[in-house]
């Protein structure tokens, strides 16, 4: 569990975050929603170490991550798994060095203890036989299932996902949703996901967080989004056509 407790965060004179305050559940995909500028990106930030806010709480948990001591930093770090939006693989590696990679950041293991295991985790998402391609070898689809793999790799606690389906066509971007709800919920991860994906959002949406302009301005799931009640939530459903026709429907 991810536990965020009245968090702010600025930058010279503007403030982003106002008073933040989310729990981020063990289990369960927890997603974050909202327009672009609205936050979600610095908190997401926040979230990784990436930034610092100038207040409040960030429990991995219970172990606050702001303001941390090295020791917290690391231990926590090494219970992170990301998914970056453009997969950020590295291009000289191959496939199996890329899964290899937070394994040899993180652990003592032999070579042959890191690439079975790296082989695992490709297994898992659903490739077999691509640890000696190269990323260009692969096509995008491929490339954020072995981002996936690179994610799961050191057995994270906590997932984060930053636009996961984000250049994808609708059936790869599918497929991407159930890889990572299910990892998520085999291996009981708190899983964070970044997204303006309206068919993620209703599909995966176990908790969802929406932000306008740096406050929380509703919770809930997807099951419940199409009837919030929120107008900020309303308008900000109405700019995705597949959204706007099921509010209209209802």
């Amino acid at each position: 569990m991810i536990d965020i407790q009245h968090v702010n965060k600025s930058f010279e004179d503007k403030q982003v975050l106002f008073d933040v305050s989310i729990i981020f559940e063990k289990g369960v995909n927890n997603l974050i929603i909202g327009q672009s500028g609205s936050g979600k990106t610095v908190l997401m930030k926040c979230l990784l170490g990436l930034l610092t806010p100038e207040s409040g709480k960030i429990l991995f948990d219970e172990r606050n991550f702001v303001g941390a001591d090295t020791k917290t930093l690391h231990d926590v770090r090494k219970e992170v798994g990301t998914v970056f939006q453009n997969s950020a693989l590295f291009d000289s590696m191959s496939v199996l060095k890329n899964v290899m990679f937070p394994l040899d950041m993180f652990t003592e293991w032999n070579y042959i203890q890191k690439a079975e295991r790296a082989i695992d985790c490709l297994e898992q998402v659903g490739l077999e036989n691509v640890e000696d391609k190269m990323p260009s070898d692969l096509s995008g689809g491929m490339r954020k299932r072995v981002a996936i793999a690179r994610a799961i790799a050191n057995r994270p606690k906590y997932l984060f996902c930053d636009e996961p389906n984000s250049g994808l066509d609708p059936y790869t971007s599918s497929l991407i949703d159930d890889l990572i709800a299910e990892l998520t919920y085999r291996h009981k991860m708190t899983t964070v996901i970044n997204t303006h994906d309206m068919n993620s959002v209703l599909k995966t949406g176990d908790r969802i967080n929406f932000v306008y302009k740096g406050h929380i301005a509703w919770q809930g799931t997807s099951a419940e989004i199409l009837s919030s009640g929120s107008t900020e939530l309303v308008e900000f459903l109405e700019s995705s056509e597949l959204t706007k026709r099921l509010l209209h429907k209802n």
